[in-house]
């Protein structure tokens, strides 16, 4: 329509973006280049009239650009919880034991009814093996009709609450064909050397709540953190709902920094999906290794990458 096919001058890209804003029906059919935090441009102001007036209406980019996972890019141990007694969960978590995985709390907030800790049976869970001939969208059970337990964070007050939305699910019996290299590392090192990374969750790829199942990633940059919870902003990509309990991973290695808890959704619209500019929070793993070795009487261990010097921990299951 513009008389191009590539975008080589700044000219050309003032063009394209007035074309792709008159126009919202619109898709681009591209992926846009990741470019350093420092002197990444948005087209729109965070903090203008027009900004705030687009929140009111559906983003021009209705689908959540979620990088589908099926690279080289790492992604050991993230899994697909599908049901727990008998109820349909349908969020994302990873594994930290050879037999207990890490999601968000408000997954399971309706099977621990008192004291934080639960009893239950059939367990289903599904493997995103990256050493497997499956697809993406065809995980591996590791846990079909299991029992074990559920325990929810002592802290966490329900609802939006991404200091301390975390969960643990201990199978009675170790997660089928799983070895430690499956397992995710602590990441324990500080996070202004780790503010570049990769999400990862089976959630749904846009608005029409379709595509729900098959494990997508998205290159992150932490906009802000603290002690227990951090958050990035969604402008080139999105979260949605299913990736609840998905494992972030600093770039350039299998070391965890915490998982999805919840993000801010636009005013109208399916609301299944981060709205365009609005915070996703994560609940940051490293403060909670205290309370995982006492729930597990695991041992999660203060190690040092080789081929990356990262400190992590790494937790082995004594049961």
């Amino acid at each position: 329509a513009l008389g191009f096919s590539e975008v080589k001058t700044c000219e050309q890209a003032r063009a394209f973006i007035e074309h792709m804003r008159n126009n919202p029906g619109l898709e681009a059919l591209f992926e846009i280049p990741e470019t350093p935090h420092a002197v990444r441009v948005h087209p729109i102001s965070r903090d203008s009239a027009e900004m705030q007036q687009s929140q009111v209406k559906p983003a021009p980019l209705e689908k959540a650009n979620i990088r589908n996972a099926a690279g080289s890019e790492n992604r050991q141990g993230v899994v697909q919880i599908t049901g727990i007694n008998g109820e349909s969960i349908g969020c994302t978590g990873y594994m930290i034991t050879l037999n207990a995985i890490v999601t968000a709390a408000h997954c399971l907030y309706g099977i621990v009814t008192s004291e934080d800790h639960a009893y239950v049976s059939n367990i289903f869970i599904e493997y995103f093996d990256p050493n497997s001939s499956n697809s993406p969208s065809a995980p591996r059970d590791i846990a079909f009709g299991t029992s074990g337990e559920v325990w929810i964070a002592p802290t966490y007050a329900g609802g939006l609450d991404a200091e301390s939305d975390i969960a643990i699910i201990r199978s009675n019996t170790s997660w089928y064909d799983i070895t430690i290299y499956d397992l995710v590392r602590i990441y324990n090192d500080t996070f202004s050397d780790a503010r570049y990374n990769y999400l990862y969750g089976r959630g749904v790829d846009g608005y029409s709540g379709y595509g729900a199942g098959t494990l997508r990633f998205e290159y992150m940059y932490i906009e802000s953190y603290g002690a227990y919870a951090y958050y990035t902003e969604a402008y080139n990509h999105r979260v949605c709902r299913g990736d609840s309990g998905g494992p972030q991973f600093r770039e350039g290695g299998n070391f965890t920094l915490g998982h999805a808890s919840w993000f801010e959704k636009a005013y109208t619209g399916s609301q299944l999906c981060a709205k365009q500019g609005g915070k996703e929070w994560s609940t940051r793993l490293s403060s909670k290794v205290d309370w995982i070795e006492d729930v597990l009487d695991t041992d999660c261990y203060y190690l040092t990458g080789y081929a990356d010097p990262v400190d992590y921990r790494q937790c082995f299951a004594t049961w």
